[in-house]
């Protein structure tokens, strides 16, 4: 989901919070985001007694899986920058009985020491910021020599939709992709890694596949990109209108397909 850089008051921020929560736990739902999600952890080799932190905790769902499998004796730091995050994933946290710390901060200026942790994982985060290169070694600071950083994020490059338009679905998700802060972000984990000085261990991909169009919409937001793309001009609205029609009736006949790829990369900081 692209990320929006407006200004806002404490009631819409709030609002917009709300909104994030739902996506957020709508997504976490997918088979195949469990399915990568799992995988991560798995990569991070987790162990009982660890520190590990979770970068753009959101509602505190993984932070809370980190913590299980540090139990007995470790615990998560489940970060966000966004106030209103911290408080769901603090509750969260409180319900489920999980030792998470929720902490309020930029992912580029942790209130956390150096080598103080085993592990940081980061999830669809660095999609959304404008120096990645400096968030990836801010999250690499706070590793312990031989801790391991996984990052995770989609590759809106990938962006595959079954239309037959092939002009206007080019316009449209190139547009859609270049709208996104690091739209690439997924196919350059690896590089970033290398740049802030960490051993690249791993890359791997996977694949969210999608044949209801509404879910595709729900998940990637993929008829806003269609107006987004008419509105600055990429494409014409009759041109916009005409191609989310044709999806609407591939839906109908059962011949609708969408796709994404994204990528999990697991860096280990060198000694």
């Amino acid at each position: 989901m692209p990320a929006g850089h407006l200004r806002y008051d404490v009631k819409s921020r709030d609002q917009n919070s709300d909104s994030r929560v739902t996506y957020l736990e709508m997504f976490s739902e997918l088979d195949a985001v469990k399915a990568y999600k799992r995988r991560s952890f798995d990569l991070l080799l987790l162990e009982p007694g660890q520190a590990v932190v979770e970068a753009g905790c959101g509602t505190g769902a993984d932070a809370i899986d980190a913590a299980r499998r540090v139990e007995p004796g470790g615990f998560a730091v489940a970060v966000d920058a966004d106030p209103v995050m911290v408080r769901v994933a603090a509750r969260a946290a409180a319900a489920a009985g999980a030792a998470v710390r929720a902490v309020e901060s930029d992912a580029n200026r942790l209130p956390l020491a150096d080598g103080s942790c085993h592990a940081c994982r980061a999830d669809r985060v660095l999609q959304h910021v404008s120096h990645p290169e400096a968030t990836v070694k801010e999250l690499l600071r706070l590793l312990r020599p031989g801790g391991r950083l996984a990052l995770c994020d989609a590759d809106w490059g990938t962006l595959a939709v079954s239309a037959s338009d092939q002009p206007t679905t080019r316009a449209i998700l190139n547009w859609f992709c270049d709208s996104i802060p690091q739209g690439w972000a997924g196919r350059r984990l690896g590089a970033w890694l290398l740049a802030a000085g960490a051993q690249l261990e791993t890359v791997e991909g996977f694949t969210l596949c999608f044949r209801s169009l509404a879910e595709v919409d729900r998940a990637l937001g993929l008829q806003q990109a269609a107006l987004g793309a008419a509105e600055a001009d990429a494409v014409s609205l009759e041109a916009a209108a005409d191609w989310l029609s044709e999806l609407h009736q591939q839906e109908r006949a059962g011949r609708f397909l969408a796709s994404i790829t994204g990528f999990a990369a697991v860096g280990v900081k060198r000694g």
